[in-house]
């Protein structure tokens, strides 16, 4: 956990009403944890020139609940929020090639619109008209499906319109919940929306955070460990080598050889992938309990299966 680089805040902001002091997150941070964010207003407030307003936040949780179990932390700006600041940037700019009077497909012969990444979600602007859409299917390099142009003159893409496109890229704040409170304690949305950009915000309701700590080490390590070292009685691993054991073992019955010799005691043996080596024997008799005598003088044999 850290604080965020490049955020700025002007304690001032609270003092005009209905404005509560934003948090600005640079556009170059795609993406923060609650615990970040708490660093970073704790730092600020802290400043010696930021003492003298009122307080920024509120934060609670992290209270142990076992060694690698805590309680969740919960942060409350306090007549503030956040602002992940907005993305000004075009990705696209061009001509309409081929006009649609519907103003749902945006044709342009130089489009490039794969090849510069427009992605569903993205805002048209169409420039000669002042209407807008937004991006529901790329089809190919020169060609973009929206929801249809909107509050423009004539809402169409007319063949020589300039337009504009700017993907929407998303925010991701997540790790334990983000709460804002204004002047009077009435509930605001944490985050505001910015142009070009998307947040995402991770609340859980959970009372719960987990510190896996070197629990990951472990877990490796058990997982790279020899079946054979797994002995313990009762134990998943000894269950785990015992299964794998008999697998092979069964594999060994239908496969391997198998022999049936004279006899009453150790006559009929399976043996081991060597076909020399006996693995298990069974003492076998006739009906009566008699002797088996095989015909001939070589025993009755199963060749290896295939």
């Amino acid at each position: 956990m850290a604080e965020i680089a490049g955020v700025t805040i002007d304690f001032t902001d609270y003092l005009a009403p209905g404005n509560p002091r934003i948090v600005h997150i640079p556009n170059t941070v795609v993406a923060a944890t609650v615990q970040d964010v708490l660093d970073t207003v704790a730092a600020k407030q802290a400043e010696l020139d930021n003492l003298i307003y009122d307080a920024l936040y509120s934060a609670g949780g992290k209270e142990e609940l076992s060694d690698i179990l805590q309680v969740g932390i919960t942060l409350t700006l306090l007549n503030a929020r956040v602002s992940f600041d907005a993305v000004k940037t075009s990705t696209v700019e061009g001509a309409v090639t081929t006009g649609d009077t519907n103003g749902v497909t945006l044709n342009d012969l130089s489009g490039m619109f794969i090849a510069n990444a427009v992605q569903p979600g993205a805002w048209i602007w169409n420039k000669t008209d002042g209407s807008a859409c937004s991006v529901l299917r790329v089809v190919s390099e020169t060609q973009l499906i929206t929801d249809g142009l909107g509050d423009g003159i004539d809402n169409q893409f007319d063949v020589s319109d300039l337009y504009e496109i700017r993907n929407v890229q998303p925010r991701d704040l997540d790790g334990g919940n983000i709460t804002s409170l204004d002047s009077v304690g009435d509930r605001l949305r944490p985050v505001i929306p910015t142009a070009g950009t998307q947040a995402q915000i991770a609340q859980s309701s959970s009372a719960t955070l987990v510190d896996f700590g070197g629990v990951t080490a472990v877990v490796d390590a058990v997982w790279d460990e020899p079946l054979a070292a797994h002995i313990a009685a009762g134990s998943a691993g000894k269950a785990l080598s015992d299964t794998d054991l008999r697998a092979i073992l069964l594999e060994k019955f239908q496969r391997n050889r198998l022999e049936l010799t004279d006899g009453t005691t150790n006559n009929w043996v399976l043996y081991d992938d060597d076909d020399v080596t006996p693995l298990v024997t069974w003492s076998v008799a006739d009906k009566n309990g008699a002797t088996i005598i095989q015909p001939g003088t070589a025993p009755s044999r199963r060749t290896r299966g295939v």
